[in-house]
């Protein structure tokens, strides 16, 4: 009870001692009240009394960040907050900040400084500058950089000789004067990072270090022997009593004790440093997005890894549930037990690691995942099952082998796999974690996705990835070559992404319609519907515009509707169920197979030595006795779970499943659930969350 007597929640922070570390990448330090502060892609942290541990002080707020007396202030997207409590409560400072987004901020002497970025069809990047603490704010600049140019956004900002300097994309600014304006000095381009070093402001411009004559106000070398350059670009300085210390682009840090004369390196080798800062006598280093944070205590010769977390930081846990005596919690995707009230808790292991619902009932837990597909655990032995739908008359558009998993697409939009591929000796195998996409391309550098939002290029499996357009066309498959991006359309032949542009890439095509692409070697191939098969050729040696001439002289190659490769073999799915095969690069084909019922080809793909067919009645692969078998699948990605008394729901990419008693099979429902992000029980119906705040409501029949 609260001392007004009102009741309160009591706190179980679900953490244990082999927690991955708070801290992803170090992006800002700060002192306040004498202590060390640090701003994380998603949280700000304090260092522990020990210097040993971080304690997470509120999460969701990041860079950048900035102190004057005993407030503290944070930048974002939606303008600058402050804090005057250490971090714990925020309130909004944005009055006359007519640009709210705010991805540097710097307190100098009793003035708050920010640097906004410029906004898509709104505001340019600018300065504004704060003297009653973010109570209001004055813009500084009336567009500094012209009527036509202007940077991104300010990165840095330093004080010395009475004035203000500002870096943004490659440019060092001075605000001073009677008036108060904004200059550009003469130099430059010059690196990140700028720092006053015994009074004097230096830069670094193409790894040179120089200084600036206060008078002439032009940039010289700090002196006449200073001929040594950096290893690399600079991207962070900082500056002590004796020393000028550099944080550069994959060189670590590099450190100078004659005023830059001469570079040494200081350690962190390999490392991008876009962060320094001096705390207690010791040099801390940040190194985003994954570098975590680094310390170097004075007299040490290598840094140390600081990023462990005290246990006392707010942590997200989506689900909690109970088995038996046992709560279960779901805490980043994995899964912790707590067998004294939730005291204490520990790591359990279980089917998957990309975990998004854990509901439970009738003595079972349900671990939906993204990526996995269902599991079961019993509250008797407590060991995991697979329990997920399963599909084997399922009308499939497309297939494609990752990383030894085969993905089916089908033609609802919701992605499988086969049942097998998520059985518990399978689990090491990488998995795919982006749903709601088509598999364009893989191979072992990269996936190429055809996704709702554009063309994504991932090296992780789907996790992240780079995002390109997406054509105003059919697209039926893609290949990264030469450093560009080509897409096999329906209705306007092959396409090339090249800056920011897709152009037709059809020279030798004598049709727009290309099913797909196949890969062998350094070769690329497109099967042509009506037209047959192609082989690409630079014009001239390293061209990216392409040549395409046919190969093979079999004339059913002109109904092709599919083509995938294996390391060696070309195979091409033709129109009424045929399949063929070359050993030579298509210069001759032989039959490799016929789908029974004259079913069409919709994709193939190959994993190992075993080749797969997708058709309008599901997965097709060829036993070793040359008979085909159909391939059961099961949706991996499953997005919501609802367990009721005697029934379970789960979400998949496009479908609702529903499984009646704690054994009984799924049965696909009839709604159509794409777009869906949550499902819930309530009486006797079930709902589900869709896009734009819409709640849909589906009554559960017996």
């Amino acid at each position: 009870m609260s001392s007004h007597g009102e009741p309160i929640w009591a706190a179980q922070f679900v953490r244990h001692e082999d927690d991955p570390p708070p801290v992803s990448g170090a992006k800002a330090f700060v002192q306040l009240r004498g202590r060390l502060l640090m701003a994380t892609a998603r949280a700000i942290h304090r260092l522990s009394d020990d210097g040993s541990s971080w304690e997470t002080l509120t999460r969701e707020v990041s860079r950048p960040l900035a102190v004057i007396g005993d407030s503290l202030f944070v930048g974002d997207g939606d303008g600058v907050h402050r804090s005057d409590d250490g971090g714990f409560t925020w309130r909004r400072a944005v009055w006359g900040l007519t640009n709210r987004r705010v991805p540097y901020l710097a307190g100098v002497g009793g003035t708050l400084w920010a640097g906004t970025g410029a906004v898509h069809r709104g505001p340019r990047a600018a300065i504004y500058r704060s003297d009653d603490l973010g109570e209001s704010w004055a813009l500084t600049t009336a567009n500094p950089w012209g009527p036509d140019k202007g940077p991104g956004e300010v990165e840095t900002f330093a004080a010395s000789d009475g004035n203000v300097w500002a870096y943004a994309e490659g440019a060092v600014w001075r605000y001073g004067g009677q008036h108060g304006k904004w200059q550009e000095l003469d130099g430059g381009p010059f690196d990140n990072g700028l720092a006053t070093y015994r009074g004097v402001l230096h830069a670094v411009e193409q790894g040179r270090l120089l200084r600036l004559d206060a008078a002439t106000r032009t940039w010289e070398p700090p002196s006449s022997d200073a001929r040594e350059l950096l290893a690399a670009r600079a991207a962070a300085m900082l500056t002590t009593r004796d020393r000028i210390y550099v944080g550069t682009e994959g060189q670590g840090v590099q450190v100078s004790t004659d005023a830059g004369v001469s570079w040494a390196d200081a350690g962190l080798g390999q490392r991008s440093v876009s962060v320094l800062y001096e705390y207690g006598g010791a040099i801390y280093a940040g190194s985003p997005p994954r570098g975590g944070a680094q310390r170097l205590r004075s007299g040490a010769g290598t840094w140390e890894r600081l990023n462990r977390g005290d246990g006392h930081g707010p942590q997200s846990t989506p689900s909690v549930v109970t088995l038996g005596e046992r709560l279960y919690a779901l805490d980043r995707h994995d899964m912790s037990a707590s067998v004294d009230h939730g005291r204490t808790w520990e790591p359990v292991a279980g089917p998957a690691t990309n975990v998004v619902a854990l509901p439970s009932a009738y003595g079972r837990i349900y671990e939906a995942t993204r990526g996995d597909g269902v599991h079961v655990m019993e509250l008797v032995g407590r060991r995991w099952r697979d329990s997920g739908p399963v599909e084997t008359r399922l009308a499939v558009r497309w297939v494609a082998a990752v990383g030894g998993v085969v993905y089916a697409g089908g033609s609802d939009g919701g992605v499988h796999v086969p049942v097998e591929a998520l059985r518990p000796a399978r689990h090491s195998l990488a998995r795919l974690r982006l749903p709601r996409g088509r598999v364009l391309s893989a191979d072992d550098r990269a996936v190429v996705f055809n996704a709702p939002g554009g063309l994504i290029r991932s090296i992780d499996g789907g996790i992240t990835g780079a995002r390109l357009p997406k054509p105003a066309a059919t697209i039926n498959g893609g290949a990264p070559r030469l450093d560009s991006m080509y897409v096999a359309t329906g209705d306007m032949g092959v396409l090339r992404y090249d800056e920011g542009e897709w152009t037709p890439v059809n020279d030798g095509l004598p049709t727009l319609d290309v099913r797909g692409f196949a890969r062998t070697g350094s070769r690329l191939y497109a099967a042509a519907h009506g037209a047959g098969v192609f082989r690409a050729r630079e014009r001239t040696l390293g061209d990216a515009t392409l040549h395409w001439e046919p190969v093979g002289d079999n004339a059913a190659l002109g109904e092709a509707t599919a083509i995938a490769a294996s390391e060696t073999m070309l195979y091409v799915g033709i129109a009424g169920g045929d399949i063929l095969a070359s050993a030579n690069g298509g210069v001759s084909w032989r039959p490799a197979g016929s789908l029974h019922d004259g079913m069409d080809p919709r994709g193939l793909a190959a994993s190992g030595k075993q080749w797969y067919v997708a058709t309008d009645a599901g997965v097709y692969k060829l036993s070793a006795t040359g008979q085909w078998e159909v391939v059961p699948l099961t949706p991996a990605f499953i997005h919501a779970a609802a367990v009721g008394d005697g029934v379970a729901y789960v979400l998949t990419d496009s479908a609702v499943y529903r499984a009646s008693g704690p054994d009984g099979s799924w049965a696909r429902t009839p709604y159509d659930a794409r777009g869906m992000t949550h499902i819930a029980l309530l009486g006797g119906s079930l709902y589900a969350s869709g896009k734009y705040g819409v709640v849909h409501r589906m009554d559960i029949e017996d």
